[in-house]
């Protein structure tokens, strides 16, 4: 009986594939010119004719005439294109691989045309979404397809799809692994039934044919334990990011967690690229943890052509793991990696042994220990780090040549653990000897004790920077002079702790105040501060622009905690001072990579000027450059342009100072280029 039912299913299997390869009629008649060229001896068109009866990937059997296919690609392969076209190759492989419609099967002979294919990319399909899609592989496919795996059998039906070679033995395959309850088949099978609904004749861009619209599908299998569901879902939802079944956050991490769970039958190439899909998704050091996690699933005997999309970032990981031996190497990465943040010391500084001060060698132990960093530099490379410190120490001390210098060393070398194997031999002679050799007293030292002490407190009112103001004054261990030097440190430290680096408009004038009343003791040391934050501060600076024997003086203000600024600009000749122009700046940062300041027009009326937000000068300084863009203007703006000023263009669009990176430097620019190029918006 089971042989019966053996012989029968033999028989229609026959029936089916004899009655689908019957040779078909292909309409001929839109190439009637190609006709014409190919009796000629033309290549192209005798290859035309081949493909267009041999049909294309959805071509119904009816309108496929093989006989006729092979008889234009046997006299196009007596012509010397013929051996040169990877198109002939491919098209004469496809055509015996198939068979059927007129002529024999033949695989053997197909693959020695597949063979003959010169430019290897057309043997893979790139997609960074999908694995093993690599037509060498098909004949081996095709043996371990029979009584295999149903994963196996999706592995050929997918070759036979991705390279458009038979629509129909792939279905056919698809659901004997569909019988087997293989998820990736059941959704290979719903997407192309999808892609052939949508079929146009673009052979070779199926991908484009995935609409939004098939988004939702997507998710379901994907849901359902589909590997290349959730994989191609990622990618797709991405591409039409704008649809309502666009992946969501929630989505991505549901699918990440459901592409790894209960899948042991995932190969290391299916790992290696559904890991590589995230890449694109990481930022800043997770790049690198994402890299090696990727570098991780790589086989040790990898087949370079499989790989081969991975191999720019996987030396890219080679680069920065070899980078990470040496501190040079670290701060070189710190350096292209602007996103890490940043590096605790300048490298050519370390190389110079920074030039006798300890602190920064120590403080660069530290930083390497630090849980973040040492994760990213790796606990080996931070050991040989560390050890190379240790290393520096003499090369420091040997660069010691003042008190300041030599008595950080000698803290570091009493206090630090990090120091322990090198302590004694410093503290048992060597830097009693340097003391001597630079002439530095006891009481040298002292000063440095207490000005480290002034460094480690935090002033929070003039009444805490008073009270450490009198003990400095009754220190009676100090000479004169250095209590007038600690006297000087504590004024100006209260100044700073109290107001910062970069005090606003109202703070500055609160700190003038304080001067001329009860913080009258902060003098002469509080002015100085004072007219240095109105001069170089961020939120308060000025300058000067001198224009034919014209000094024009600038103020700029911030407005509160805004991007915007007050612009004052003070014509001054022949020793009078007058009010040139009046108006308002905006700032605006581009992702962190370039300033657009906008200069506004304005006009006076009276004794007050009347900004104009429609009339504006605008400058784009770009952050790494000591050059701003040329400027635009706007509106009335343009009317007051005068480039008689005598400054070359470098020099005119030239920062102060070119490694300054700040707004304050771009808004500097600014005016200047305002101040020289457009005069005639001020008055004299």
């Amino acid at each position: 009986m089971n042989r019966l039912h053996h012989f029968f299913l033999l028989v229609l299997l026959f029936c089916v594939v004899a009655c689908s390869s019957q040779r078909g009629k292909p309409d001929l008649k839109p190439y009637k010119a190609e006709t014409k060229k190919a009796k000629k001896g033309d290549f192209a068109s005798m290859l035309l004719l081949a493909q267009v009866n041999q049909g294309y990937f959805f071509t119904s059997p009816s309108q496929r005439d093989f006989k006729s296919a092979e008889k234009w690609l046997k006299k196009a392969s007596e012509t010397a294109e013929a051996s040169l076209s990877d198109d002939f190759a491919m098209t004469a492989f496809k055509l015996y691989w198939i068979g059927g419609y007129g002529i024999s099967q033949n695989r053997d002979k197909a693959a020695q045309y597949l063979q003959k294919v010169q430019n290897k990319s057309l043997l893979a399909k790139r997609y960074f979404h999908k694995e093993d899609i690599h037509l060498q592989n098909l004949p081996i496919y095709y043996q371990n397809y029979r009584g295999g795996s149903a994963a196996e059998q999706v592995k050929l039906a997918r070759l036979l799809l991705e390279f458009e070679i038979d629509y129909d033995e792939a279905t056919q395959i698809l659901n004997e692994a569909i019988a087997k309850g293989n998820a990736d088949a059941r959704y290979l099978h719903a997407k192309w039934q999808y892609i052939r609904s949508r079929d146009s004749k673009e052979v070779g861009r199926r991908d484009e044919h995935i609409s939004p619209n098939f988004l939702s599908d997507m998710r379901n299998f994907a849901q359902e334990g589909s590997a290349l569901a959730a994989a191609e879902y990622l990618h797709f939802s991405q591409v039409h990011n704008n649809h309502r079944d666009a992946i969501t956050k929630a989505d991505k991490a549901e699918l990440i967690v459901a592409l790894f769970r209960d899948k042991d039958d995932l190969s290391s190439e299916q790992k290696f690229k559904l890991e590589y899909l995230l890449l694109p998704k990481k930022q800043g050091r997770e790049v690198v943890f994402a890299l090696r996690k990727i570098g991780e699933l790589l086989p040790a005997e990898a087949d370079t052509e499989v790989y081969a999309f991975a191999k720019a970032d996987m030396d890219k990981l080679q680069y920065i793991e070899n980078q990470l031996k040496t501190i040079e190497g670290m701060a070189g990465l710190w350096q292209e990696h602007k996103e890490w943040g940043d590096f605790p010391v300048a490298i050519a500084e370390y190389k110079q042994a920074f030039q006798g001060d300890i602190q920064p060698l120590t403080k660069l132990y530290y930083w390497l220990k630090e849980s973040e960093n040492e994760r990213l530099i790796r606990e080996e490379n931070v050991s040989r780090a560390q050890e190379e410190i240790l290393n520096k120490v003499p090369q420091v001390f040997s660069k010691v040549n003042d008190a300041s210098e030599l008595y950080s060393f000698k803290q570091a070398m009493e206090r630090e653990q990090i120091y322990s194997r090198v302590r004694q031999s410093y503290l048992n002679g060597p830097i009693e000897e340097r003391m001597e050799m630079l002439a530095l007293s006891a009481a040298d030292l002292q000063i440095e004790y207490e000005k480290q002490r002034l460094d480690e407190q935090t002033f929070k009112s003039f009444y805490e920077g008073r009270q450490a103001l009198g003990r400095v004054q009754s220190n009676s261990s100090l000479s004169p002079t250095h209590r007038s030097r600690l006297a000087r440190l504590v004024k100006q430290k209260t100044i700073r702790d109290i107001y910062g680096t970069n005090p606003t408009k109202r703070q500055i004038n609160h700190l003038e105040e304080q001067l001329r009343g009860a913080a009258a003791w902060l003098q002469p040391e509080g002015y100085d501060m004072f007219f240095e934050y109105k001069r170089n501060s961020n939120n308060w600076f000025a300058g000067n622009v001198n224009r034919h024997g014209t000094l024009y003086k600038y103020e700029v203000i911030r407005k509160g905690d805004t991007d915007e600024f007050e612009l004052e600009i003070k014509s001054v000749k022949n020793n009078q001072s007058n009010l040139a122009y009046k108006s308002t700046i905006s700032l605006e940062r581009k992702e962190g990579q370039e300033y657009v300041i906008d200069v506004y027009g304005a006009k006076r009326k009276s004794y007050m000027w009347i900004p104009s937000k429609s009339d504006y000068l605008r400058v784009v300084a770009p952050e790494r450059s000591s050059l701003i863009e040329t400027p635009i203007s706007k509106g009335q703006m343009e009317k007051y342009r005068n480039s008689q000023h005598g400054h070359a263009s470098d020099s005119l669009l030239r920062k102060e100072d070119p490694n300054d990176n700040s707004h304050k430097s771009a808004i500097r620019a600014a005016v200047k280029y305002f101040i020289l190029e457009y005069a005639g918006a001020l008055s004299y």
